[in-house]
């Protein structure tokens, strides 16, 4: 429900400004690294806090807002028998997920920097869990995302960025004749440099 909620305020957001896009040559390039947090329990005993990054470009829609593509990366080992007080197996299984992001972001701050970026997104994800002597699990789906991005000019084309935000994301994975189902919402921390390609 609540991912329907967001795809809503999704179109909300993206098809008022179609008809007011500015210049073409208003891209920002931005790299971002930082911690992603998982939300379920089960998923935070196994892998914890992880280091992700993410590739993205932007372009200004409207007056206030703007279209964002970005390309996320995380990769973490973990122990699935955590809970098991006779037997240690250390970092048996890796958890990798590759999401990518549509997102529409609209500033409510003065023109000018800095910014304060509040984005609506939707995702889809793959993950790939390997476990030492078993099979592949993988899966694929849709999700939402929720971002807070406040960004301060460094220089006349570089930019201070960092991104609060957090994924709504349930996976189905299957491996052999087994499915089961992966709870990979989370909050991610990042911070990075945005490059301005306009002239």
């Amino acid at each position: 429900m609540l991912k329907k909620l967001i795809f809503i305020c999704f179109m909300m957001f993206f098809l008022p400004w179609q008809a007011q896009t500015q210049d073409a040559d208003a891209f920002q390039l931005h790299l971002l690294g930082g911690t992603f947090s998982p939300g379920n329990d089960e998923l935070q005993n196994i892998y914890g806090n992880g280091f992700s990054g993410k590739i993205a470009l932007a372009t200004d829609i409207g007056t206030k807002g703007r279209l964002k593509l970005g390309l996320s990366r995380l990769r973490r080992a973990g122990d699935p028998f955590y809970d098991s007080p006779d037997f240690y197996a250390g970092d048996a299984s890796t958890l990798t997920l590759y999401d990518a992001i549509l997102s529409v972001e609209t500033d409510f701050l003065t023109p000018g920097y800095p910014k304060l970026y509040f984005g609506v997104g939707v995702n889809y994800a793959s993950a790939k869990e390997t476990l030492i002597g078993q099979p592949d699990s993988k899966g694929s789906n849709l999700g939402a995302s929720l971002s807070i991005s406040p960004e301060v000019r460094l220089v006349e084309h570089f930019l201070l960025i960092a991104e609060v935000g957090y994924r709504f994301l349930e996976m189905p994975f299957k491996s052999g004749r087994n499915r089961y189902q992966f709870d990979l919402s989370g909050a991610s921390f990042m911070l990075g440099i945005g490059y301005n390609l306009s002239k």
